[in-house]
């Protein structure tokens, strides 16, 4: 059991690579169920009222240095 002081959250953070996996998995036929969410995507951000996360070179290539060893 988790203990300790629990902090609240309420805001959504959506990063770019979601779309980006669901319209791959989506188009590749392993996510066929993604495609109205895909076709929406802005619309269910918005309605989410979600943040989007700014991505660019610099997080990518710190990405690709983190140690996947765990």
């Amino acid at each position: 059991m988790r203990t300790g002081t629990r902090v609240p959250y309420d805001e959504v953070l959506v990063s770019a690579v979601v779309p980006w996996e669901l319209s791959i998995k989506e188009r590749s036929g392993k996510l066929p169920e993604a495609a109205p969410l895909v076709a929406a995507w802005p619309a269910v951000v918005q309605a989410l009222g979600a943040t989007r996360l700014p991505i660019g070179d610099d997080h990518a290539l710190l990405a690709g240095q983190l140690a996947w060893d765990l």
